[in-house]
């Protein structure tokens, strides 16, 4: 491929003077400035914008983070791991895990998004690494440190080394590439470029010059490597290292050979410069078209001819970094707004306000002003003329007078003849002077149309005709008189045969060959109509103050446009698209009738806040659109697209509560908040969309609070001191068509409540309210219930003590007369031989006797243990001699009652220690015991056992009588129980014989025995030590039973 490099001189001299004419084929670009007023600084280092809709901005002293309407500032804070590790930022790139990495001058960072912090990466040693730059390659991230190459290692999440440059300068890599086949391009700013092989890691030739200061490096969709030499313009080459051309000012059209960074849009190369702007070049045809600062022009120039980077985003939006200027953003828009200039540019309008419009050759369209005179403007050129003669004339209309000559209406001046070449006036005279000055000075706009080759239409009071041909003036025919509304007359359009006027009440047809005015519509008395166009259909569009209707002239009725986008309509224009162009309420709107749809275009499309007219409009012969307003000229190019994008992207930006960002307390799976009561929370929202700046409409609602919406151009939504609960915040924004999009929940919210207010500490009030109220109730039962066992044991007591004092009353009135019986029975039955007829039966006395002087005695004890203290005189005793010879007296009972007694004592027991009287009480009774419930037939054993583990004797007796079937076995031992089936007996026996055991330190117990009967058993230890044992005073006797239940009696007033 030739470069320009081959041409001469006075040849790209002469290309580059017909590219500045032939210019008009250059797109228009809206610029955006945003003034970095978050306290960084205005010269940027890098840009990037990520997929989530953020655009990041780099500077020397820290990292901005722009969401289309707000900026936040990232720096590092000493002592916080969290921040950014340095504050120079050299790139910032998404890697395809849409992982954010920014490389500093201390170290690489990865953003969190959640929680809106930094994680410093670290190399194997776990020390930070210094990257220049990043590149991507196939699914891994390259940097470019100071001769070495990392790789990020997923699995360690760390910095690895990848290639090494054995280099003897330092050589940092500022931008790093890896091309086909297999190389990896390294640059410096200070030492040209270097090639390693990504196979072995060695470094090959580079051959791509031999320039050592390189300000960037970019490889394009071509696989084309664009080389910026410091002051040597822009080279071009091949991945084969073929040089495909060189741009300099000396061989081409470039602005300045000072490159600063390159960039592609669309196949075209962008080129940031300092001090030419932004240079745009088709590698294809080699042709440059500008982007550079125009003074006076603050809309639709680029704020800043030296440029610093070039970023060009996912929906092909660049983004520029300019010396001292900020961020800037730019795309490109179909509409451009021209405004009045200082006098001398041209690259603007005289006055404001645009009143007439008048459309001479593809070349020319002349414009008139209210008290700015008249202009032209050359659509090729986009440069304006101004022509003093006209002065301060208010333009209200122009029309073609005749070859180079225009007839204008001057408002309260009357009419003239314009030259065009000259730039002169003449007056031009309306039938007589009269008219005339009734036409100039009546203070009513005269509006002009020719509506044949031959004829010009003068609208005012009438419609006055002028013959060019002929030179003569007539009035059309009206259908009743004063039907024209002075001074709102205007023409619509024509088809040939009759042209189409209107006024704020009716729109009228013109006949041309009768020159006649016929009625064809008239509206109702409140609608006041502004303006009217007919479409291609026939169909007559009417703006008013009622909005935008059409009137369908072949069925003769009117049909609203139903909309809430706007009311009064001050502009009606269709366009050659089929489209309805509005323009209400200082906004500009087009209709797509077959869509039934709206389209609302804002300043990101170049169409300014802006009064529309209803009489400047035009469309040129290549279907341009041009439209006055009270803010200037407003032109709209063919290519303007009706498709509206994408819905916007409603998110969640950052959430403050009480004025500290909480995006890191939102729950892992869904936006969830939970906040304290009574906090103050700040939500702000972003819209994802292709134009980031489109001013948008939106709406919230608090599900939870009410059901109404709060519009507002604010993306934040202030909550405060909220009722606890939850709530779902919903959020929506007009769409490009201004109607709103589905709502979308950005945010739950669970308000907790005061801690006396949750449910824990309700539920746990309430749970201690119903159990003080089941424990009152229970101890009022238990009150109730102790006092009723208290009463009975009371009343128990009582019976138990008339039992004591009875027994102990009947003990000493009983004991003198049996003594007197026992003494002698014992005498005679010494005296008496064993064969003596009378000794049995004297003998049973006797034991009777005996039996109740003992049960006398066993009472009389049991007071004297209650009274004094009792002794216990421990003698060692043989047990089982022991045992035979207290039971020999029971012997001859058992055998008068048939019962029979069976001895099975264990002969390893020898000498036990215990008292024999006292022991000999307990074996006796439950001896008796065995016997009173033995039957007939039946037998008693009685058995003694070592239980050689506890070092203790057993000594048991057992019958076969019925039991312990009808025994309450928790009241068998305490004083005066008897079984449900006993008919005999004081019921102390037992008790009795179960403290002398305790005494001993033994127990008294009982157990069934397997299949009839029962066995009362006690146990002593083999030996005690003293041979006399003291026992204290004890309430043996008078006792209650609730004692030994353990219960308490109650305490009565």
């Amino acid at each position: 491929m030739k470069t320009l490099g081959l041409f001469p001189r006075p040849v790209v001299f002469l290309f580059f003077c017909l590219f500045r004419f032939f210019s008009f084929g250059a797109e228009h670009y809206f610029y955006k400035q945003i003034t970095l007023d978050a306290g960084l600084p205005t010269t940027l280092t890098c840009i990037f914008a990520d997929t989530r809709g953020f655009i990041w901005t780099g500077t020397k002293a820290g990292l901005g983070r722009f969401d289309g309407h707000d900026q936040k500032r990232y720096i590092n804070r000493r002592n916080d791991i969290t921040s950014l590790p340095g504050n120079h930022i050299y790139q910032i790139i998404e890697d395809r895990h849409h992982n954010l990495w920014i490389l500093t001058d201390m170290g690489v960072a990865l953003y969190n998004y959640r929680y809106n912090n930094f994680t410093t990466l670290t190399d194997e040693q776990g020390e930070p690494c210094v990257a220049y730059s990043v590149c991507l390659w196939k699914d891994e991230l390259l940097f470019g440190g100071k001769n070495i190459v990392y790789i990020y290692d997923k699995k360690t999440n760390r910095l690895k080394k990848r290639y090494e440059l054995k280099l003897e300068e330092d050589f940092e890599i500022a931008r790093i590439a890896a091309i086909a086949p297999g190389t990896l391009l390294c640059c410096s700013r200070w030492n040209g470029i270097c090639a390693i092989n990504m196979q072995n890691g060695t470094l090959v030739n580079s051959p791509f010059g031999p320039e050592k200061e390189i300000t960037d490096m970019f490889i394009d969709s071509e696989q084309r490597i664009w080389i910026a030499p410091y002051n040597q313009g822009l080279r071009c080459f091949s991945v084969s290292g073929k040089e495909i051309a060189s741009y300099t000012t000396r061989n081409s059209a470039i602005k300045s050979n000072i490159v600063i960074c390159i960039t592609e849009r669309q196949g075209q190369i962008w080129i940031g410069t300092d001090g030419g702007g932004i240079n745009i070049l088709d590698p294809k045809s080699n042709r440059f078209t500008y982007l550079e600062h125009s003074t006076g022009d603050k809309l639709y120039s680029l704020p800043t001819n030296s440029i610093n980077s070039l970023h060009c985003d996912y929906y092909q939006n660049i983004w520029v970094g300019g010396v001292y200027n900020g961020l800037i953003g730019i795309r490109p828009v179909s509409m451009k707004t021209y405004t009045d200039v200082q006098q001398g540019n041209r690259l603007g309008l005289s006055h404001s306000i645009v009143l007439s419009i008048h459309k001479e050759s593809p070349d020319r369209i002349w414009i008139g002003t209210d008290g700015g005179g008249m202009n032209s403007y050359n659509p090729r050129t986009e440069l304006f003329t101004y022509y003093p003669t006209t002065g301060r004339d208010k333009i209200t209309s122009i029309c073609e007078f005749g070859p180079g000559k225009l007839l204008l209406s001057i408002f309260a001046e009357g009419l003239f003849v314009f030259d065009t070449h000259t730039g002169t006036k003449t007056p031009f005279g309306v039938i007589d002077e009269k008219t005339t000055m009734t036409l100039s000075k009546h203070g009513y706009s005269v509006y002009l149309y020719r509506n044949t080759p031959h004829t010009i239409l003068i609208l005012s009071d009438h419609v006055y005709i002028y013959d060019l041909k002929k030179k003569t003036f007539s009035i059309a025919a009206e259908e009743e008189k004063q039907l024209i509304n002075w001074g709102t007359l205007q023409s619509v359009t024509d088809d040939g045969e009759q042209t189409f006027l209107f006024d704020n009440k009716r729109i009228y047809a013109l006949n041309h060959k009768t020159q006649s005015l016929k009625v064809l519509f008239t509206c109702s008395s409140e609608m006041q109509i502004n303006s009217v166009d007919r479409d291609f259909q026939g169909n007559f569009w009417i703006g008013s103050n009622l909005g935008l209707s059409c009137y369908v002239s072949h069925a003769g009725r009117l049909e609203t446009t139903q909309t809430s986008l706007f009311g009064a309509v001050s502009l009606v224009m269709c366009g050659p698209k089929g489209e309805v162009w509005i323009g209400a309420e200082n906004r500009l709107f087009a209709y797509l009738q077959a869509e039934n749809r709206f389209i609302l275009f804002g300043e990101s499309d170049g169409a300014i806040p802006n009064e529309y007219l209803p009489r400047p409009k035009i469309v040129t012969d290549n279907n341009d659109i041009y439209i006055g307003g009270v803010k200037g000229l407003l032109h709209i190019s063919k290519g303007w697209n009706p498709e509206v994008s994408t819905l916007p992207e409603l998110q969640l930006s950052d959430i403050l509560l009480n004025g500290q960002s909480t995006n890191s307390r939102l729950e892992k799976k869904q936006e969830v908040l939970t906040v304290p009561f009574n906090s103050n929370i700040t939500i702000q929202i972003m819209s994802k969309e292709e134009d980031i700046f489109r001013q948008k409409l939106y709406r919230y609602r608090i599900e939870g609070l009410d059901n109404n919406y709060m519009e507002s151009y604010s993306t934040e939504l202030v909550m405060r001191a909220l009722h606890p609960g939850n709530y779902k915040i919903m959020a929506s924004c007009t769409t490009k068509d201004g109607s709103w999009m589905p709502d979308r929940q950005i945010l739950e919210v669970t308000v907790l409540p005061l801690w006396y207010r949750t449910w824990w500490a309700v539920g746990g009030g309430l749970f201690l309210v119903v159990l003080s109220i089941i424990v009152s109730i229970r101890r009022v039962l238990k009150n109730k219930e102790r006092k009723l066992k208290w009463s009975m044991k009371e009343h128990e007591q009582q019976v138990y003590e008339e039992k004591v004092r009875f027994l102990i009353n009947i003990s000493h009135e009983l004991r003198t007369p049996l003594t007197l019986i026992y003494a002698p029975l014992k005498r005679m039955l010494k005296s008496l031989s064993a064969e003596d007829e009378q000794y049995l039966p004297l003998r049973a006395i006797y034991r009777q006797s005996q039996r109740m002087k003992a049960l006398i005695n066993m009472v009389l004890d049991l007071r004297k243990m209650e009274v004094g203290e009792s002794r216990l005189h421990v003698r060692p005793c043989i047990l089982n001699k022991w045992i035979e010879q207290v039971s020999q007296d029971f012997v001859s009972e058992g055998e008068a009652e048939q019962v029979r007694f069976v001895y099975n004592l264990d002969p390893q027991i020898e000498t036990v220690y215990f008292d024999k009287d006292k022991c000999e009480i307990v074996l006796s009774n439950l001896l008796v015991n065995a016997l009173k419930h033995s039957p007939q037939n039946s037998t008693i054993t009685v058995a003694s056992q070592l239980l050689a583990e506890s070092n203790d004797v057993q000594v048991s007796v057992s019958d076969q009588g019925c039991g312990l079937q009808q025994v309450d076995m928790e009241k068998l031992f305490t004083r005066f129980y008897q079984g449900s089936n006993e008919q005999s007996g004081t019921g102390i026996g037992l008790s009795y014989s179960k403290i002398l055991i305790e005494q001993h330190g033994g127990i008294l117990g009982v157990r069934s025995n397997y299949g009839e009967g029962a066995t009362f058993y006690f146990r002593l230890p083999m030996r005690l030590d003293a041979e006399e044992i003291v026992c204290r005073p004890g309430a043996y006797l008078n006792e209650l039973v609730e004692e030994e239940e353990n219960i308490l009696p109650l305490k009565t007033t």
